[in-house]
């Protein structure tokens, strides 16, 4: 994939970390200025890149981003049909949950209603699940989908290297629809409001542990398939001092923080900043995995002691900038990043 823009060109480097690695990418906003584009701009780059997308959207509709991936020249609605992307709206999860604790309530009564009649009332067992309970388990099901899934253009040299496999004596693996592991795959997984999701937590602990869950979404699968598990979680309201506490431990377990803020006064054909903040600056591929098989060899002439201090020195220093700032103006037609402001964008209205 080539970057097309210069916010695409920033955040490449954590979605391009090889195949045994994983970025988390927290996007932090305010109440006067959204950061919804920008995540709809790192699902059009993760579909383009060929990436098996997990899309959980909780602050915008699945519409919306249809909507606004078309003007970028992305059929979302085509991936999800052809299984690369897979779409869980808690929206729709909680209704169906809600839906089954009613009728399950309704088969209690009427179970238990003789019983009421001889012994008097009594409360109905059955307590409902716990909403983000519910709303990981169907995440972790969605995942286990896209583990099996194969890009449409390779499915038919799979089944072929599938059978010629099979006639060795070999055999393959195959995910839970029966489809061939698509080792090498990268998983893209976005969820646009953690904020929204946080207020139907019954406790900070299980809040916690659901954030948890999505800072390591994906992990499980790190056996069945190679995968870069790229977590970009879209935080609202980050200056509520109540939300501080796990805010904090998003940013440090992320790769990536962008926080999108206004502009301080009224700035002509200018929406807000960007601040791209590297906690910890990602390594080019090639030479990790270079660094990799030099640590590997190593290893082997040492009796299995790796030297980490010989894997560093193969990774030469980075010209990066640990935190670093782009203006950007929303429009019909896109996004127009700026990386400076010059004297003919300061007009004050």
């Amino acid at each position: 994939m080539q970057p097309s823009d210069p916010f695409s060109e920033s955040v490449a480097a954590c979605l391009s970390l090889g195949p045994s690695s994983h970025a988390n990418i927290c996007i932090k906003d305010t109440l006067d200025v959204s950061g919804n584009f920008l995540n709809q701009i790192l699902l059009r780059m993760a579909i383009q890149a060929g990436h098996r997308v997990l899309l959980v959207p909780v602050e915008q509709s699945f519409e919306k981003y249809k909507f606004a991936l078309k003007k970028m020249g992305v059929n979302l609605q085509q991936g999800v049909d052809e299984g690369q992307v897979a779409v869980v709206s808690p929206v729709s999860v909680l209704a169906r949950q809600q839906q089954h604790h009613q009728q399950q309530q309704q088969q209690q009564s009427q179970q238990q209603q003789p019983h009421q009649e001889a012994q008097g009332e009594q409360e109905p067992h059955g307590a409902a699940v716990s909403p983000l309970r519910t709303l990981h388990a169907t995440m972790a099901r969605a995942l286990d989908q896209l583990a099996s899934w194969a890009p449409p253009a390779t499915q038919e040299s799979a089944a072929a290297a599938d059978h010629t496999q099979h006639s060795m004596g070999t055999g393959t693996s195959h995910g839970p629809q029966g489809g061939p592991m698509s080792v090498g795959c990268s998983l893209t997984v976005i969820i646009d409001g953690l904020s929204e999701l946080s207020i139907l937590a019954t406790s900070m602990r299980e809040w916690l542990s659901f954030l948890h869950y999505c800072i390591h979404l994906g992990a499980s699968h790190q056996t069945h398939a190679a995968v870069n598990r790229v977590l970009r979680c879209h935080v609202d309201d980050a200056l509520l001092e109540e939300d501080g506490n796990w805010i904090k431990l998003l940013e440090h377990a992320s790769q990536l923080v962008l926080s999108v803020k206004p502009l301080e006064g009224h700035i002509a054909d200018l929406d807000g900043q960007v601040t791209f903040s590297y906690r910890h600056p990602p390594v080019p591929a090639a030479v990790r995995l270079a660094a990799a098989s030099f640590t590997k060899g190593e290893s082997h002439a040492m009796g299995g002691t790796q030297s980490s201090a010989s894997a560093v020195a193969l990774v030469p220093e980075q010209a990066f900038v640990p935190t670093s700032s782009m203006y950007f103006r929303g429009g019909e037609t896109g996004v127009r990043w700026m990386p400076q402001i010059t004297g003919r964008d300061l007009l004050w209205q």
